[in-house]
C-alpha cells in the first residue's frame, strides 16, 4: 500500500500524544496538533523542520518522537489517513470533492463502511456515521486509530480528532 508519507514524528507531553507533522512524498507537510489539522500545498518541505521547532519552542516538555521510533517493523508505513464514507450520504459526495486533490495523490484512502474493511473499522472503532476520518500510525504498543469528525466553518473543511478516542490493536 501506497500512502506517501515521507517521514512523520509524533509530538508527546507528559508520555501523551498531543499531536504529529508528516512530510508527504510532494513535500507538503500535515500538522496535526490537540484537535486542528493542517496540510500545505506541495513543495514545502522546509515547514517539517520548521514546525518541530516552532512547537517544541511553545511548548516547555514537549518531545519530538522520530518516525524510526514509531515503526513496528522495517519497511511498515508509520501512518495512513482513510477516509470512512457511505454511499447512501450526500455530504459524503461533498467531503470527497473538497479532498480530491489528497485522494487522488493517495494521501486519503477512501473506504465504503459496508465494505469488509469498512465494517471491520466501524466495529473495531465504534462509528456508525459517515463521513469521518481515521488516522492510524504505528507505536510499540500496536496500531494506534484516532477518530476525526468533519464538519464545515464557511468555505473551510474542519477535521477534530478525538483526544482520547484511541483504540489500539495489537500487532503480532
Amino acid at each position: 500500500m501506497d500512502n506517501n508519507v515521507k517521514k512523520i514524528v509524533e509530538l508527546t507531553k507528559d508520555n501523551r500524544r498531543i499531536g504529529f507533522i508528516t512530510l508527504f512524498e510532494d513535500d507538503s507537510v500535515g500538522v496535526c496538533l490537540k484537535d486542528k489539522c493542517y496540510v500545505t500545498k506541495p513543495g514545502q518541505k522546509e515547514i517539517f523542520y520548521i514546525a518541530q521547532a516552532w512547537y517544541t519552542s511553545l511548548f516547555p516538555g514537549l518531545k519530538v518522537v522520530k518516525d524510526e521510533e514509531l515503526r513496528v517493523e522495517e519497511g511498515e508505513e508509520p501512518s495512513e489517513t482513510i477516509l470512512l464514507t457511505d454511499e447512501k450520504c450526500p455530504s459524503c459526495i461533498a467531503v470527497k470533492e473538497f479532498l480530491r486533490e489528497e485522494i487522488e495523490s493517495g494521501k486519503i484512502k477512501v473506504v465504503d463502511m459496508e465494505s469488509e474493511e469498512g465494517k471491520e473499522l466501524c466495529d473495531m472503532l465504534n462509528v456508525n456515521e459517515a463521513p469521518i476520518i481515521i488516522v492510524k500510525y504505528y507505536s510499540d504498543e500496536g496500531e494506534i486509530f484516532h477518530r476525526c469528525k468533519i464538519s464545515t466553518e464557511g468555505d473551510d473543511l474542519k477535521i477534530t480528532c478525538d483526544e482520547e478516542g484511541f483504540v489500539k490493536k495489537k500487532v503480532e
